[in-house]
């Protein structure tokens, strides 16, 4: 389920965004895409670096039921992405439905401050 907060009563939003649409970016954000290997896959995901993260109306909430109730599995700010599009392991519509959206969108980078550590 996905929620969107009102922008009149979060003016800076409910959280940031780790995922964005590259019609959304300006120039000199676009001039930092790149694309990164998926760890364990023969993959390649468009990566793009930005100060801070885009701020976010939206929730997604998973639910599930368990005795008659309902109870709340996972809530999460920003856009709901699907897998990376494996062809090998996806069936074929969630790939094709995948590869649009990756084709179009980019996971998010903030550069860590000087000094900070990173694992």
């Amino acid at each position: 389920m996905r929620v969107r907060f009102s922008e009149t009563d979060y003016p800076r939003g409910i959280g940031g965004d780790g995922v964005v649409s590259l019609a959304e970016l300006d120039e000199s954000a676009m001039k930092t895409l790149t694309k990164r290997e998926v760890t364990g896959t023969s993959l390649a995901v468009p990566v793009v670096t930005l100060e801070t993260l885009p701020p976010t109306w939206w929730a997604n909430m998973f639910l599930r039921r368990r005795n008659d109730r309902v109870r709340v599995s996972t809530i999460f700010p920003g856009t709901n992405a699907p897998p990376f599009p494996e062809k090998d392991i996806l069936p074929p519509q969630v790939f094709s439905e995948a590869k649009v959206f990756w084709e179009t969108h980019a996971l998010v980078e903030i550069p860590s401050p000087s000094g900070a550590f990173s694992a």
